[in-house]
């Protein structure tokens, strides 16, 4: 089944197909590529909109920053709204619109966010997960549990982080049996709903070949304790990489690649396959990969794994 926002895109785009004048419906489309994560093609939309149709436009303005944000920084997200907000914020923001309120937070990296995210969690849907990330960013883990414990996700960055902070409660409930000598393992179901959140990004149809889709199934096979997985992750963004200089797929593949070494430390691999990705890594456009490979190569070497 399709994304539920591009079963709309395709609503919005046989409704523009019929009555072209209906010009707003661009903005309900470019919303369909923001959360798609087409963040080109919404301020295209955007774009023309406001140049068309209505300049004045805050809901355009705003969506059009947080697109900006995605594909520049904040400092560009914030001067495109061209609003004159302190710095940092404080009490004389613009009470009159909660959402933009709660964007230029973000825009400046949470700043003053434990201050003003609260009064918007009922106001602001996303106020709740920028919330959280702060939180969980500033290692205050069990703030950020409390806050999602029973919050329903819908998309992909909910279900990760949601999977975030079970995997943190999971590994307490691992070291509290441990400093309490326990012989038994008890099922921990922080792990298994950890595992499932992670899965549940990582197989689906809309991510499973996005990194972060892939990363989302690493970390779930990495709960599990499986990994034979690294090896063909590791081949994939090895491919990927090479096809594009793009940072996350480096950082992707190294991932996959660590993953893969560490599978070998605990004497669970191939050592065929050890050499290939070894060699992925000395193959890499980065210096770290050469590095990393020389290094790790003259360890599998001293303990003769190759």
């Amino acid at each position: 089944m399709k994304p539920i926002s591009t079963r709309a895109a395709d609503i919005y785009k046989r409704v523009l197909a019929r009555h072209e004048t209906h010009a707003a419906i661009n903005v309900y489309l470019a919303m369909c590529y923001y959360h798609l994560e087409y963040f080109d093609i919404s301020s295209e939309l955007l774009a023309t909109y406001l140049a068309t149709s209505d300049g004045h436009s805050n809901v355009a303005k705003n969506l059009l920053a947080c697109n900006t944000f995605h594909l520049v920084d904040g400092v560009a997200a914030e001067k495109s709204l061209h609003l004159h907000l302190p710095q940092p914020l404080g009490d004389t923001t613009s009470r009159g619109h909660a959402l933009v309120e709660h964007n230029v937070v973000v825009f400046r990296q949470g700043d003053v966010g434990l201050r003003l995210w609260p009064p918007l969690l009922g106001t602001v849907p996303e106020a709740k997960l920028n919330l959280a990330l702060f939180h969980i960013k500033h290692d205050t883990f069990e703030k950020a549990f409390d806050l999602l414990d029973t919050f329903e996700p819908a998309q992909p960055i909910a279900y990760i982080l949601k999977a975030i902070v079970h995997m943190w409660m999971g590994q307490q409930q691992v070291e509290t049996n441990q400093a309490h000598h326990n012989i038994t393992t008890p099922t921990n179901e922080h792990l298994f709903l950890s595992e499932k959140f992670f899965e549940t990004v990582g197989a689906a149809p809309s991510e499973c070949d996005t990194i972060r889709g892939r990363q989302a199934m690493a970390s779930m096979y990495m709960l599990r304790n499986e990994m034979a997985d690294y090896y063909f992750a590791a081949k994939s963004f090895d491919v990927l990489e090479r096809v594009d200089p793009d940072p996350e797929f480096w950082e992707a593949k190294r991932g996959a690649c660590v993953g893969y070494f560490h599978k070998a430390v605990s004497g669970k691999c191939d050592a065929t396959k050890l050499v290939e990705v070894l060699n992925m890594l000395e193959g890499s456009k980065h210096n770290q990969g050469k590095v990393m490979a020389r290094t790790l190569r003259t360890y599998c070497e001293s303990v003769h794994l190759i």
